[in-house]
């Protein structure tokens, strides 16, 4: 539902995958990351279930921080700040 909103105000956005893997790579610690399309893959957005089920001490703070990591990541993609494209943002 996030992401839809997103993706319905930015008709560029319905080509990007977004995928929920557990956790980050040790390496790269984040709550998401964005991979620009390459060699025949589409652009995608994994964001990182248990590191921001981690930040959350609420549902309510979960649904708000999700929504700020999928804008911030839509806003690497775009090229845009993330305040433009949702003007909700930042919930937390």
């Amino acid at each position: 539902m996030a992401w839809d909103r997103l993706a319905l105000n930015n008709p560029e956005l319905q080509y990007i995958e977004v995928a929920v893997s557990d956790v980050p790579e040790a390496e790269h610690p984040a709550l998401a990351v964005f991979d620009p399309a390459d060699a025949g893959f589409a652009a995608r957005i994994t964001v990182y279930r248990w590191a921001i089920e981690l930040r959350a001490d609420s549902s309510r703070h979960l649904t708000d921080l999700l929504q700020d990591v999928l804008t911030e990541q839509a806003g690497v993609f775009l090229g845009v700040a993330a305040h433009d494209l949702d003007s909700g943002y930042p919930r937390v």
